[in-house]
């Protein structure tokens, strides 16, 4: 475990990017990639891609995605100045009652339920520690708050900061990078995938295979992947069906570099693959990492599924067969 830095991982989770606000994180990836001789671009919507040479996206590349955005939040005041807060995606209600929030200017609070409905229409008080200073509105996440567990990473944003982390380390461990590979990180996944959607429109790839996180069996009962366990291969979720010749591949790429890896069958949730399948790209696959305490100020993952991951991007890299 010692080869990989996840000194990078606590820098990457302790950066604030809430959906439609992820700059903070795209300057820290673009700083990165002449580490690695590679060019890179944002478009219009944000979403931030590397490659080798950019002609390669004329000639169906495989497009490798995490996506950058995390779990945030919005301000508003109601008629008599009361601060509340909008949530940018679905939240559980004791992920939210009596967190501390850290909105992007420094200011900091603490939410709480004022509705038993959490759909994202809902609003929830936030006690402000210096309301002089606080614009509105004003965007905010979890506070940062990253731990090392054992062999546990415990950290606000690990949804999807894990995936982004796992790119790059992939990268560095490559002793190639393939012509055809073009990584992609986008915006607003947490906003039904929308810098997905644009990316989908714009490039037509032979492959895609996005890393993200998945619930863990250990406290969500519709899902097949334990954390810990191994890398999870997607076969579906709400709204994927993966192609089983994907999932072979992945099978047997795990199996080449000997991690371990768990199928993935979950009812709820989608990723950025979807707008992919739907347009029509026939090879579309995700490795998923489990994770304790979805969208929650204390989501968990293990290194060692983190390592696995690794191990299979790193060799999709260097070359797919």
């Amino acid at each position: 475990m010692n080869e990989f830095d996840f000194s990078l991982l606590e820098e990457l989770c302790n950066l604030q990017a809430p959906s439609g606000k992820e700059s903070a994180v795209s300057s820290f990836l673009s700083s990165r990639a002449g580490l690695f001789g590679l060019e890179f671009y944002s478009d219009a919507m944000g979403n931030l891609l590397f490659c080798r040479s950019f002609e390669s996206l004329s000639k169906k590349p495989t497009v490798i995605m995490a996506h950058m955005d995390e779990v945030g939040f919005v301000s508003y005041k109601n008629h008599i100045n009361n601060i509340f807060v909008f949530p940018l995606s679905r939240l559980a209600k004791e992920s939210v009652d009596g967190a501390r929030v850290s909105f992007l200017n420094g200011v900091t609070g603490v939410i709480s339920c004022n509705n038993d409905s959490l759909e994202t229409d809902s609003a929830f008080y936030v006690q402000v520690d210096d309301t002089s200073n606080l614009d509105i509105p004003s965007y905010a996440t979890f506070s940062p708050n990253y731990q090392y567990k054992g062999e546990l990473i415990e950290a606000k944003s690990l949804d999807d900061r894990i995936g982004c982390f796992i790119i790059l380390s992939a990268i560095e461990q490559a002793t190639i990078i393939d012509q055809s590979i073009v990584f992609v990180f986008t915006t607003q996944e947490e906003l039904e995938n929308r810098g997905a959607k644009f990316v989908s429109q714009n490039i037509k790839p032979g492959r895609v295979i996005v890393i993200d996180t998945t619930p863990s069996s250990t406290n969500q009962k519709r899902t097949s992947v334990t954390i810990g366990n191994g890398v999870a291969i997607k076969v579906l979720d709400a709204g994927t069906v993966i192609p089983e010749h994907v999932v072979n591949t992945f099978l047997r790429l795990a199996k080449e570099e000997n991690v371990p890896a768990q199928l993935e069958v979950v009812n709820r949730g989608n990723t950025d693959i979807q707008p992919f399948l739907l347009s029509g790209v026939s090879w579309c696959g995700a490795l998923s990492i489990p994770c304790e305490n979805g969208h929650t100020a204390t989501e968990t993952v293990s290194m060692r599924d983190v390592i696995a991951a690794i191990s299979i991007v790193k060799k999709i890299i260097e070359g797919l067969e």
